[in-house]
């Protein structure tokens, strides 16, 4: 719906793109369709200049004017499948002229070959075809054209070979050096297969991917929004809750509340390695960047802005509103189980986004897999019920690791004054009294640290190695 470059911003960029790689051979299919006169001759001009450093141009190009048409040292004219010339562009005129089609005066030379093979019937053509592979078998013998075209390939392949490119010419074919022996061959031997350092792509991408993200902020400015409102939801909902059983109960809600809220606000990433897949596996083809280095910088980009700030918002609010255990340890642990549930929860996107053939596929995949994290996470079901033949299900939900280190960090330590309606006088039961019943132990704390930990790269590595191995340009 914004607009974006032009149509020839954009051709210029698809060039710039390749040449980035700086490549020997450079293969262009069309590069001035769309574009006006000027901006295509700019554009012809340019690769004129970059042939004359020690680079091939090979280009396909319809109804080109006389001026760009004057720029082209060598000419491939084709018609139905057969080669009709394939030469000097400076001769082309005077060999069909040989060939008893004259081209009228101040006729544009493109325009008049184009009418050639066009207008004229398929004998003509195939009369054309039959005398242009004479030639060719003949070593280009049969004509003073021929002859003339032979002595300039062979010379040009002469000076190829002995390394002395002539700065005036540059060639439809010619011999292309190895990537060990042209210019600045230290340097690429330095980066490899890439176009520039590891420390370098990461910079390039970074830059870019942030650039990206400044000009589209709706997103950001949604999930901070969307933050900060629904903390203050939860807070209002929960507002200074009690230390008896009903308070009991609503701070076990908030507290899985958060934990499921912070889990599903992570689909916004599944579309991470959607939206530029094309442009990441074309790039790569071509040697710009490494997989590692592009994985790094959009998981980097997404997770910092999107998923730890958000986590934190989310977390600061609910905690002064509904009054849970003071201090600041309790916060700081608050906080970083929020942005590991977050964290593991991307990763887990960001897993099921590279081996997803669509962004639908992947959305219903990662509901399904949140509802399961959710219905084993320790509040919707007791982990102590659950029957041994689905009670390994726990050990794969880290909905259920987050949520016991949440609550024995808010539990611990109280004393819960339970008064059941209807029955006085009853003991006040400590917080880990109250855990306990949920199949829950503080000792368990360090481990489920670990295994947040553990899930978040398990799984992050798991979408690099999809990205690096199944992501590929299929044609």
């Amino acid at each position: 719906m914004n607009r974006g470059i032009s149509g020839g911003e954009k051709r210029r960029v698809s060039i710039a793109s390749e040449l980035v790689t700086d490549p020997h051979i450079l293969f262009l299919d069309e590069p001035t369709s769309g574009l006006d006169s000027t901006s295509s001759y700019a554009l012809i001009q340019t690769l004129v200049n970059l042939s004359r450093k020690n680079r091939t141009i090979i280009t396909t190009i319809h109804q080109p004017n006389s001026n760009m048409y004057s720029l082209f040292d060598n000419v491939m004219l084709l018609a139905r499948g057969e080669t009709i010339y394939n030469g000097p562009a400076n001769r082309a005129v005077q060999y069909f002229a040989d060939q008893g089609h004259p081209c009228p005066p101040l006729y544009n030379p493109a325009d008049f070959m184009l009418d050639l093979v066009s207008i004229n019937s398929s004998e003509v053509i195939t009369q054309l075809a039959e005398r242009h592979r004479a030639e060719y078998r003949s070593g280009y013998g049969l004509s003073p054209h021929g002859a003339a075209h032979r002595s300039s390939l062979q010379a040009d392949v002469d000076d190829e070979e002995a390394g002395d490119v002539p700065s005036e010419k540059s060639f439809l074919i010619r011999t292309t050096p190895s990537r060990s022996v042209p210019h600045n061959s230290d340097r690429e031997e330095l980066k490899s297969e890439y176009a520039a350092y590891w420390f370098d792509q990461v910079g390039v991408l970074a830059k870019r991917t942030m650039l990206n993200n400044l000009r589209s902020p709706a997103l950001f400015r949604l999930q901070y929004l969307m933050s900060i409102v629904l903390g203050l939801l939860c807070g209002f909902i929960y507002f200074k809750a009690a230390l008896d059983l009903r308070g009991a109960q609503d701070r076990l809600g908030a507290l899985f509340f958060m934990s499921a809220l912070i889990s599903f606000t992570s689909l916004s990433s599944i579309d991470l390695f959607f939206h530029d897949r094309s442009i990441f596996v074309r790039e790569r083809a071509t040697g710009m960047y490494s997989t590692s280095a592009y994985f790094l910088v959009r998981a980097f980009c997404d997770i910092i802005p999107m998923r730890v700030i958000p986590a934190i918002i989310l977390g600061v609010i609910p905690y002064y509103m509904i009054t849970f255990h003071s201090g600041w340890n309790h916060l700081l642990i608050l906080i970083s189980v929020l942005v590991l549930l977050s964290v593991v929860s991307t990763s887990l996107c960001f897993l099921v986004s590279t081996v997803a053939p669509n962004v639908s596929f992947a959305n219903l995949v990662m509901v399904i897999v949140l509802l399961f994290n959710m219905l084993f996470g320790g509040f919707l079901v007791n982990k102590g019920t659950l029957p041994l033949y689905i009670n390994w299900m726990k050990y794969t939900s880290f909905l259920s690791y987050g949520f016991e280190i949440l609550c024995c960090n808010e539990f611990l330590g109280y004393f819960m004054e339970f008064n059941p309606v209807g029955i006085p006088d009853v003991a006040p039961m400590t917080g880990q009294q109250w855990i306990t019943q949920f199949d829950m132990d503080a000792s368990n704390i360090p481990r489920d640290y670990y295994a947040l930990g553990a899930m978040s790269l398990a799984q992050l590595f798991g979408a690099y190695l999809f990205l690096r191995f199944y992501i590929k340009e299929r044609r």
